[in-house]
């Protein structure tokens, strides 16, 4: 049987129920509150499905597993998306002698790994020490580059 949306009139409790082909437009009882819960015509099929295949991007240098995703990721790492939204910036001209071919492989890269990296950086910048060594190879005045001053 197939599962179709109802919303609830007294509640407002959306929820999937898997109902007969022939019953989809009766009433149905609301598991919340138990008022009538009517059928909703589901919003995705209004708007036309559209899939998403996970991809990695070479700009952002991480993988992208969904629209809201990416935009999350953007807003992230504070950029903006440029170029031409419907087409993409890319040239994928059947006709050009050199094209671009789109890279097709997962790169396994994430938001988390990149701020990972990004706060390794960081620390490795606040803890890197310079220091002189004298005829003997021994180090010596060690120094926290941070302290040094400004030139």
């Amino acid at each position: 049987m197939p599962i179709y949306d109802y919303a609830c009139t007294a509640c407002d409790y959306a929820e999937e129920k898997t109902v007969k082909f022939e019953d989809r437009d009766k009433d149905q009882c609301c598991s919340e509150c138990g008022e009538t819960s009517l059928y909703q015509f589901p919003m995705g099929a209004a708007k036309g499905y559209m899939p998403f295949e996970s991809y990695y991007d070479e700009s952002l240098n991480m993988d992208i597993h969904g629209i809201r995703h990416k935009q999350h990721v953007m807003k992230a790492l504070n950029v903006i998306e440029s170029g031409d939204k419907v087409g993409g910036a890319r040239n994928y001209d059947e006709k050009a002698s050199m094209r671009i071919e789109p890279n097709s492989k997962l790169s396994g890269r994430t938001l988390e790994t990149h701020r990972r990296e990004q706060e390794k950086r960081q620390e490795d910048a606040d803890n890197f020490h310079v220091s002189t060594v004298d005829k003997k190879g021994k180090s010596k005045d060690a120094v926290k580059a941070s302290n040094l001053p400004d030139l």
